[in-house]
């Protein structure tokens, strides 16, 4: 933890956790995952209900760190480059 009050490194890693976040919601997104993405929105919302905007971020990010496949594997490692990260 960084106690020296060096605001540049706080700031570099806020600025990395957000890339992160954009790199992991756009493989969520992806043509790749969206049947899988459609799908669990679909058994959380239902089919003739349509989510607020809030609702559905909220059901991204849900899907994105928690979803499995059916293979068994979480969402964002199903083939998610090993040095992307």
């Amino acid at each position: 933890m960084n106690h020296g009050g060096d605001k540049r490194s706080l700031a570099s890693l806020i600025e990395r956790g957000a890339e992160l976040k954009r790199a992991l919601v756009d493989f969520a997104l992806s043509p790749r995952m969206q049947r899988h993405l459609e799908r669990f929105m679909a058994d959380g919302a239902g089919l003739d209900e349509v989510l607020v905007e809030d609702e559905a971020i909220d059901a991204v990010d849900r899907f994105a760190l928690l979803y499995r496949l059916p293979n068994g594997k979480a969402c964002w490692t199903s083939s998610w480059p090993a040095g992307r990260i």
